[in-house]
């Protein structure tokens, strides 16, 4: 036991649960819970925090000239909604914008702004990550970008 913090990078649920009986108190998740479905059942019996990371699966191309933090929302809105399906209580659940991850350079400096923009919620400790609010994602969830 530790009074650090600890994390688990893991796509699947049985390293989850090994690492979270182990004493890990996070599980951050690089696929949003769409690699293991069992992995849900794992956060939500646990009540642990989950980071939902987004990821572009292919990358964005150079030609992609949609508005990538538009799809990056619409992904994430829908991954919260698919944990909150399975249990997985939105105080649990943090989310990742995933810079780097399917992303491409010049899409950085468009993606960081919105962010960082973003309030904290009133009263909320939620660690550890500053709780946002986003209008797009249904009320507050938690950020967790590289800068933090």
């Amino acid at each position: 036991q530790t009074d650090v913090l600890l994390s688990i990078d893991t796509t699947r649920a049985a390293v989850a649960r090994a690492a979270l009986d182990a004493g890990a108190d996070l599980v951050n998740d690089t696929s949003a819970l769409s690699a293991d479905a069992a992995l849900c059942e794992v956060v939500a019996e646990s009540g642990c925090q989950v980071v939902l990371m987004q990821r572009f699966t292919p990358p964005r191309s150079a030609r992609d000239d949609s508005d990538v933090v538009v799809a990056i929302i619409e992904s994430l809105a829908q991954r919260i909604a698919y944990a909150n399906d399975r249990g997985v209580d939105r105080t649990q659940i943090v989310v990742d914008p995933g810079l780097g991850f399917g992303t491409r350079a010049d899409d950085v400096p468009v993606i960081c702004p919105p962010w960082q923009r973003l309030g904290p919620c009133d009263g909320d400790d939620w660690r550890p990550c500053r709780p946002v609010i986003h209008p797009d994602l249904d009320g507050p969830v938690i950020l967790k970008t590289a800068a933090m």
